[in-house]
């Protein structure tokens, strides 16, 4: 069963996404909200295997449809967002900010069906299904070098500058790292390595703070 979550300040269009998926096989709607920040709580009680989120969140919502996007991508890096907008010329801001997919409203609901198939099909092979834990996924050294540069901002080409290689090099590196982290994108790569990284301090405190032997 794939669940939703629906995220959008207009209460009709909620309501006909609601009822469209409703009626399609094998989808739940998990929750539904008008507001980034109510997405956010929904998420923290349950996450969905894909939000489908409006671009334009009205004056109700103090995070963007944008800010909502890259929290939920990097608090949820294995839940897919799919942005549906009225707007054009959106996708390089919903890709920066992690977003799976875009849609625009005005397309047959079928489309955004499809679409939310598609990119659930993606995430249930993703760790939170079951799979291994991106702690648990090994990667080269020159990999982990990368993956670290391309968190902190660093296009390939200056990659490539600070370790000496090509940035067909460098591009050939991510795609293998996309690949093994299951990750749709360096946006979501790089979530996925603060993860990692966040995790990996939590131990490190932990067992720093364990009773030594005397």
């Amino acid at each position: 069963m794939i669940t939703v979550g629906i995220v959008d300040d207009h209460e009709v269009f909620r309501m006909g996404v609601r009822t469209g998926l409703l009626d399609a096989r094998g989808i739940e709607v998990a929750w539904e909200c008008s507001t980034g920040e109510e997405a956010l709580e929904h998420m923290a009680e349950g996450a969905a295997d894909v939000v489908v989120l409006d671009f334009n969140l009205g004056p109700r919502s103090t995070l963007s449809g944008i800010d909502t996007c890259r929290a939920l991508t990097v608090r949820w890096p294995s839940t897919a967002v799919l942005i549906v907008t009225a707007l054009g010329q959106v996708a390089g801001l919903a890709e920066a900010a992690g977003a799976a997919g875009v849609i625009e409203k005005d397309r047959p609901f079928a489309q955004l069906v499809s679409a939310v198939r598609s990119l659930a099909s993606g995430v249930q092979a993703s760790p939170r299904r079951g799979k291994r834990s991106p702690r648990s996924i090994a990667l080269s050294e020159r990999e982990d070098e990368i993956l670290a540069l391309t968190a902190r901002g660093a296009t390939s080409a200056m990659v490539a500058r600070k370790l000496g290689i090509a940035p067909k090099t460098v591009d050939n590196h991510v795609q293998n790292i996309l690949r093994k982290l299951n990750a749709r994108n360096r946006v979501q790569a790089a979530a996925i390595f603060s993860s990692r990284m966040t995790a990996e301090d939590r131990d490190s405190g932990t067992a720093s703070n364990k009773p030594q032997p005397r």
